[in-house]
């Protein structure tokens, strides 16, 4: 589990550190929930890091890896077009993104609990 706490970490620096320094503004109804982003985002980085270990062991198939993530949209009933407009409104509020970052990670800590 530690692999994955690290992934996540990566993962909200470089969102930190792209986006820019916004005031936290009203989220617009098409943009998902912090909450429901938020799962997404563990989700979707659990995902990711299986890919990875099974990469290293040999194994990678880059269909596996889009129905990975077409499962996931599934499961939290969002489109594509979802996401990256809720990820886009999310980089563009660098406070949002940072609070939903610090979810994510409590998140995967109490997994690893």
């Amino acid at each position: 589990m530690k692999l994955h706490i690290k992934v996540i970490c990566l993962f909200c620096i470089a969102f930190v550190l792209q986006a820019c320094y916004n005031k936290m503004g009203k989220r617009p109804n098409e943009v998902m929930p912090p909450e429901q982003f938020t799962q997404l985002i563990v989700d979707i980085r659990l995902a990711e890091a299986q890919q990875k270990v099974l990469r290293q062991k040999g194994f990678y198939d880059r269909d596996l890896i889009d129905s990975s993530y077409q499962k996931i949209y599934r499961l939290h009933k969002v489109s594509e077009e979802d996401v990256v407009r809720s990820y886009q409104f999310y980089i563009d509020n660098p406070e949002w993104m940072e609070k939903l970052s610090a979810d994510a990670i409590d998140a995967l800590n109490k997994m690893e609990e």
